[in-house]
This record gives C-alpha cells, sequence and structure tokens, in this order.
C-alpha cells in the first residue's frame, strides 16, 4: 500500500504555528500506522489515517514534538530558531538514513493564530 505521511514538527508552543515545519513523503507499507508512527527513532503521533480500499493507498497525519522538546529551556521557554534547525536535520537524517524523498515547508508566516473568544460563541 501506498502511503503519504504528513509530519508537521512543532517548533513552537502552539500546534497551528507558522514557525512549524511540515514534512511530507511517500513510502510502501502492508498497513498504515494507526496511534503513531516512528521517524528514525523518532515518535511522531498519528492525528489522523485515512484509508482508501479501492486504490490501495492511505493517508496519514502526524505530529512531531522532538523539536520543541529539544530545544526548550528549564523555564519552559522554546527557541524556535533552534527547534526549527533540529527539524531540519531530523528531516535531512531520514532523507539519507531512509532514503526518503519527500518535501519540507516552513509555514506560510503570514498565517494569523487564531484565538477563540468564548463569549464571541454563539449559544
Amino acid at each position: 500500500m501506498n502511503v503519504k505521511i504528513s509530519v508537521n514538527f512543532v517548533c513552537d508552543k502552539m500546534l497551528n504555528s507558522s514557525q512549524n515545519i511540515d514534512y511530507v513523503f511517500e513510502l510502501e507499507r502492508t498497513t498504515p500506522p494507526q496511534e503513531k508512527v516512528l521517524l528514525g527513532g523518532i515518535y511522531a503521533v498519528v492525528d489522523e489515517s485515512v484509508y482508501d480500499i479501492v486504490k490501495d493507498e492511505a493517508k496519514v497525519y502526524a505530529t512531531c514534538f522532538y523539536p520543541q522538546h529539544r530545544a526548550m529551556t528549564t523555564e519552559g521557554v522554546i527557541d524556535v530558531e533552534r527547534a526549527q534547525q533540529i527539524a531540519y536535520d531530523v528531516i535531512t537524517y531520514l532523507a539519507e538514513k531512509f532514503q526518503l524523498k519527500g518535501t519540507y515547508t516552513a509555514r506560510n508566516v503570514c498565517s494569523r493564530q487564531a484565538v477563540t473568544n468564548p463569549n464571541d460563541l454563539v449559544k
């Protein structure tokens, strides 16, 4: 089965931050990962998995907190640039060691972080 895996490397305190790095690659597997995927010894949590039985393919969305955790001080402050460099290093490692051919992108820096005010919600 052809499995397309989209990994969100978390480099900031927010999952949808424009500072995060997305990496997409494809590989052949007998089954799609269900709860987590191992990326060269680093865990990524699987958020979703969509299996298409007709096309014999799956789309997997995963989140990897490794860069964020490696670049966090004891006070809980994250060095975003260091976290991004760690994410790029992991991507390079995956490409070289496992011959994964993929694409990576930094998110759109123009995207705005959504903050929801509970008082604005319709009841």
